[in-house]
């Protein structure tokens, strides 16, 4: 399971990837996402109409970050 941010029909949008599909989320961004703190929003995307992987753009996972982001 995979966080993202996609592109699907002209559309940006957040979504979970789980088996070559994605499963989309009620976040406009993904710090949208990150503010809320609400797991239940995933549990809840798993049992949602996904989309094929192939019907998709990936995008940076965190397009506009609040602050810099250090990976170690």
């Amino acid at each position: 399971m995979r966080l993202i941010t996609f592109k699907h029909l002209g559309k940006e949008m957040t979504g979970i990837i789980r088996n070559n599909y994605i499963y989309p989320l009620p976040f406009k961004s993904m710090n949208q996402l990150i503010d809320s703190g609400n797991s239940f929003s995933i549990i809840e995307a798993m049992a949602g109409n996904p989309i094929s992987l192939r019907e998709a753009e990936l995008l940076a996972p965190i397009p506009f970050p609040k602050q810099d982001i250090i990976c170690l």
